[in-house]
């Protein structure tokens, strides 16, 4: 692929970028500087991922992982800043994502204790975990500011704070998992997934790629669950004091 390939590629960036500014949706800023942001960290990943691979010491790779998760927490924390104390909320979502998935599969052999694999695979886990915490942070504080009157309304008619709560809950898990489940509905009839494309881009017969990529889109499947449940539970603990009073 040429400089002049990638360049196109990136004008449909500046476009929709572009379309953003000018219905004043306020993101523009974001799409530039991630699109920017991406692409270094790709170069990057390029030069030390030979390294990485050949990564034997599973202390290394653990730690590696580790770091991953911490960085992941740090940046779907940004997306619950009016809550107190949103970055342990989201580093326990993701870690506990990570470390029960991961963990999961490698003792159960589906993953090989190796950078090869354990890297790339463990990079999913933390990268889809981190989208779908940030996106529990964000609704579950969009459902308390929407709903604080009928809250303290149960509350005080006598309602504990897990019945206050249910609604929240449920409608912050429920829209905060909407895109991973709509993407396993779709997938194999619309979606082609990048596991799968790019096994077969290599010359992977098609039936063994496909087995490689539901272990994939399981193993995501169980971590998103998993990440939304946790840090939906971990808001609705902030949120209410132990009193039964909403912050």
């Amino acid at each position: 692929m040429s400089a002049y390939q990638l360049v196109a590629a990136y004008g449909l960036i500046l476009l929709m970028a572009a379309i953003a500014r000018w219905r004043r949706v306020g993101v523009e800023g974001d799409v530039f500087v991630s699109s920017i942001r991406a692409a270094v960290q790709l170069v990057l990943m390029g030069y030390v991922i030979q390294w990485i691979f050949d990564l034997q010491r599973i202390a290394a790779l653990v730690a590696l992982l580790a770091a991953m998760v911490l960085l992941a927490a740090r940046i779907s924390a940004r997306r619950g800043e009016a809550m107190e104390r949103a970055y342990p909320v989201a580093l326990a979502a993701i870690g506990l994502a990570t470390v029960v998935i991961v963990g999961t599969l490698v003792a159960l052999g589906v993953i090989a204790p190796t950078g090869r694999y354990l890297i790339p695979l463990g990079g999913m886990v933390i990268g889809n975990t981190m989208n779908i915490t940030s996106q529990t942070l964000n609704r579950f504080q969009a459902e308390v500011a929407a709903r604080r009157a009928e809250v303290e309304t149960l509350l005080s008619l006598g309602a504990s704070r897990h019945q206050a709560a249910e609604v929240l809950l449920r409608e912050t898990v429920r829209a905060a998992m909407i895109a991973p489940l709509d993407t396993m509905k779709a997938v194999g009839l619309i979606h082609i997934p990048g596991v799968t494309a790019g096994m077969i881009l290599a010359g992977t017969p098609p039936v063994e790629a496909v087995r490689y990529q539901i272990v994939v889109m399981y193993m995501l499947g169980a971590g998103v669950t998993l990440s939304a449940l946790t840090a939906a539970t971990l808001c609705y603990l902030r949120a209410f004091t132990p009193d039964h009073r909403l912050r």
